[in-house]
C-alpha cells in the first residue's frame, strides 16, 4: 500500500473529511486531495504533521513498522493491558506475522517445483 493510501484509510478510520485535514494543515482542500491522491509528492515536515493529526507513527505511514493504533475493539483491549502484556501481545504479532510469511514462502517454493517438474 503506498502512503498516500495509508494516510487516505486512517484519515477515513477516524472519520475526517479531507476539506478538515486541509484545514488543520493550512492549505487548500485541492492541494491536500493531491497529496492523498499520490499526485503530490509528501515531504518529510508535511507527513510529520499528517503523522500527528491523524495521531499515527510516521514509521507506519512509511511502512516500516506495523501499526498497533486500533480502532474499536482492538483499541480497547489493547489499552487495557499492562506494558508487560502489550510487549508480549507484540512478540506473538510479530510470530504470527513471521509464521505467514513462512507458509507463504512454502506455498510459493512449492508452486515453482511443481511448474518445473
Amino acid at each position: 500500500m503506498e502512503i498516500h493510501e495509508r494516510i487516505r484509510k486512517i484519515r477515513e478510520s477516524k472519520g475526517l473529511q479531507q476539506k478538515q485535514m486541509a484545514t488543520l494543515l493550512k492549505m487548500p482542500a485541492n492541494t491536500y486531495n493531491g497529496y492523498e491522491t499520490g499526485k503530490r509528492k509528501i515531504d518529510a515536515y508535511l507527513l510529520r504533521e499528517i503523522s500527528i493529526i491523524l495521531n499515527c507513527p510516521v514509521s507506519y505511514l512509511l511502512e516500516i513498522e506495523e501499526s498497533t493504533t486500533w480502532e474499536g475493539e482492538e483499541a480497547s483491549l489493547y489499552k487495557s493491558l499492562s506494558p508487560e502484556d502489550k510487549s508480549e501481545a507484540k512478540r506473538h504479532m510479530k510470530y504470527l506475522k513471521t509464521v505467514r510469511q513462512l507458509e507463504k514462502s512454502n506455498k510459493e517454493s512449492s508452486a515453482t517445483s511443481q511448474k518445473i517438474g
